[in-house]
């Protein structure tokens, strides 16, 4: 399986979810941090979903397949045959659609991933081994300070703009802003120190 990494933008997104139970937990706590717009469809639902009702709306029915309609993206989170049977609907109405089943492949899959304001750090095994993916998301999270990075992509983003905004040439403009991403730099410990390094960049450039 051949996947195209894609980072999308989920603000206000219709996403259903078909099935109330521990694989579709997995799918809704993934969602959550998103900002879209959750329907999660089941007949039963695990104590663990009703607690996140604020995040979601739930409608205790089974699938139909009008159900789809004006949806976004859909996850088939249930039953081996209603997870076949979402997904034959999704195809049908154009609508791409992962399936929580070794059985079938759908049209997506999630990665493992952490995510700090701006920042967010995903992997994939392309499903072979997702344990995998995770270990390695972790990994980073333990050896980069996210929290800190985050911090620095903020101020960085508003520089940018400046860089932009302020110098023509486009190889000068690279130039700059690779300084500003350089090891040393990015990976500072020191938040002060980082400021002023950017700050000395800025000076280097604009003040001569």
């Amino acid at each position: 399986m051949k996947t195209l990494p894609l980072f999308l933008n989920m603000d206000n997104k219709k996403v259903l979810v078909v099935g109330g139970g521990n694989a579709s937990l997995i799918k809704i706590k993934k969602l959550i941090d998103f900002d879209c717009d959750i329907t999660v469809i089941s007949n039963h639902f695990l104590d663990d979903i009703i607690v996140l009702g604020s995040y979601l709306n739930i409608v205790n029915k089974n699938f139909e397949k009008e159900d789809l309609d004006n949806f976004f993206l859909v996850i088939a989170a249930a039953d081996e045959n209603t997870n076949k049977y979402v997904y034959k609907c999704a195809v049908k109405k154009g609508i791409l659609c992962n399936v929580s089943s070794r059985n079938i492949r759908g049209d997506f899959i999630f990665p493992a991933h952490k995510n700090e304001n701006k920042l967010t750090i995903a992997v994939s095994t392309n499903g072979s081994y997702p344990l995998i993916s995770k270990s390695i998301v972790e990994k980073i999270g333990n050896e980069i300070d996210l929290s800190d990075l985050s911090k620095k992509i903020d101020f960085l983003e508003f520089n940018r703009k400046y860089i932009i905004n302020n110098v023509e040439n486009k190889i000068l403009r690279k130039k700059i802003m690779s300084e500003f991403v350089s090891d040393n730099i990015l990976y500072c410990t020191n938040y002060d120190e980082y400021i002023k390094k950017i700050n000395n960049i800025l000076k280097r450039y604009f003040d001569e």
